[in-house]
């Protein structure tokens, strides 16, 4: 698993709701798949935080591009 980023939005103010966009095309990951071609995409987060926070998803895109194996 990689971090792409983490909640604190610059533009939040007191309890509303912002969208923050996070990806990963600085820093590409390379998988592997299994013999049938499946491979499995996990999305998670993390939190130090001892108190209730609320986040939801609105959306999860994401791109697989084939590489030649070495």
């Amino acid at each position: 698993m990689v971090v792409i980023g983490d909640l604190a939005h610059p533009d939040l103010v007191d309890r509303e709701y912002r969208i923050k966009t996070l990806d990963n095309s600085s820093s590409p990951v390379t998988v592997e798949a299994d013999s049938a071609g499946s491979a499995w995409l996990i999305v998670g987060t993390d939190s130090g935080f001892e108190g209730l926070t609320r986040l939801y998803y609105d959306r999860i895109t994401y791109t697989l591009t084939p590489v030649e194996p070495d």
